[in-house]
């Protein structure tokens, strides 16, 4: 009789146990990730994210770190628009505006009216277009990287199921020498909505789920945690999504961001800057 968890083995034989499907390896829980989530592209999401902690209070990233940050995207294909309001304890604001109309590129930073111009497509890491904060707590960057360390080959998979915050997990774990590497656990009757993510190395991080609600058949996190070490510091965040819509109704003004007059633009394309309104 076997008992406590259930290995999977990179070679293909699989025991599963308890509620866990039999046959669901991992790739089979990513797979059916995937095509709920593989591709949110065209999303409107409102959301805050919000510092819970921030040690210690003198950590040059503490410093620097806004205590609350507002942003409003909405996104179409490889266009996109979003606004963020980052606010410090200081009564200190900054708000930028982003665009991309799938020519040009432009960013203005409302309080210092400085705008940029350029014609470079975004890379998709850039904070102007992976700044909605939905694709971290969905999983587009944990759920590849997961992925990526399980096909090496060089990990034993372990598969479990339990609750979570009421949620009716399955769950990975890369062990590598009876440590764990990375673990994950999806909800399996919400689209396989990843609920915890944790990579417990030294410099740790943590994703959590702790509310979920659904748009046109996809579940989304209502509410979320996200923790993480850097060397000797600890950062702490809470996310609230206030709005979250699938295939918003756009035009081409949806995407279109004129710099107001007085405004210091540098514009990348001709390398030279000029003030909007002054001839």
């Amino acid at each position: 009789m076997i008992s406590g968890r259930s290995l999977i083995y990179s070679v293909g034989f699989i025991v599963i146990l308890g509620s866990v499907t039999f046959g669901l390896d991992a790739f089979d829980a990513i797979k059916q990730w995937r095509q709920n989530y593989g591709d949110l592209n065209s999303i409107e999401v409102q959301c805050v994210r919000t510092v819970v902690k921030a040690e210690p209070n003198d950590h040059p990233l503490a410093r620097n770190l806004p205590p609350l940050t507002e942003i409003s995207i909405i996104r179409k294909d490889k266009m996109f628009r979003s606004t963020a309001f980052l606010s410090w304890l200081s009564g200190k604001t900054i708000s930028t505006e982003a665009s991309y109309d799938g020519l040009t590129r432009r960013f203005y930073t409302k309080e210092l009216k400085e705008g940029t111009i350029d014609e470079q497509t975004p890379d998709p890491t850039w904070q102007g277009y992976k700044f909605s904060y939905i694709d971290e707590y969905v999983g587009s960057i944990f759920v590849p990287e997961f992925e990526r360390f399980a096909k090496t080959g060089n990990f034993e998979i372990v598969s479990d199921s339990k609750q979570i915050k009421g949620f009716d997990c399955i769950g990975y774990r890369l062990m590598f020498k009876e440590e764990i590497v990375f673990e994950i656990w999806f909800a399996k009757d919400k689209g396989m909505l990843p609920i915890l993510y944790h990579n417990p190395g030294p410099d740790s991080e943590r994703y959590e789920i702790l509310e979920v609600a659904q748009e046109n058949g996809t579940w989304y996190p209502k509410k979320a945690r996200q923790s993480f070490t850097n060397n000797d510091a600890y950062f702490e965040f809470q996310l609230d999504i206030n709005k979250f819509v699938l295939d918003p109704t756009t035009d081409a003004s949806t995407f279109s961001l004129d710099f107001p007059s007085g405004t210091e633009v540098y514009d990348e394309r001709i390398r030279e800057s000029y003030e909007v309104g002054v001839p």
